[in-house]
């Protein structure tokens, strides 16, 4: 064997071995996989990738009126977006689920309707108000919905 052989060859395992054993690296260009927003983000999420429908929201807090307004049951209060047009939630009582649309950042809800169990100390009034009363949403970097009401208050979730 003379040298210029000798050295395709060697070239050639060292290139057959990298491909071997080299690390599973993702290609980003053809990865489709959703973004998944982490439960506290702190400016990692990408406002203009988020949808509405990504996650079950969480009611963290509200302002109305100058003064905020924290669930009483920590994670009681969830909003989803299982198709276009249609919404569910949870309260620290019963279920509730509807309408909604969007136009740009519009958004109202509608035909409300929720399961009738009564629960003393309930914030689900509260909660249905807030739905009804929301005149606009957006998301924030930190992987928040914050939905602004008619009063120019907001509801924020994550």
């Amino acid at each position: 064997m003379n040298k210029t052989t000798t050295i395709a060859i060697v070239i050639a395992v060292v290139v057959l071995a990298w491909f071997v054993v080299r690390p599973n690296v993702p290609n980003t260009a053809q990865n489709t996989e959703p973004e998944i927003v982490a439960e506290n983000p702190e400016g990692e999420a990408d406002p203009s990738r988020m949808t509405l429908g990504m996650t079950t929201w969480k009611w963290i807090s509200a302002t109305e009126g100058g003064k905020e307004i924290k669930p009483l049951k920590t994670g009681a209060f969830t909003l989803t977006f299982p198709e276009i047009g249609k919404f569910t939630a949870t309260t620290d009582c019963n279920q509730m689920g509807g309408s909604y649309s969007t136009d740009r950042s519009a958004i109202s809800f509608s035909d409300i309707f929720s399961t009738k169990m009564f629960c003393e100390g309930s914030q689900e009034t509260v909660f249905s108000s807030l739905l009804t009363d929301a005149t606009a949403y957006r998301f924030t970097s930190r992987g928040e919905l914050i939905l602004t009401t008619r009063s120019g208050g907001s509801v924020t979730f994550r």
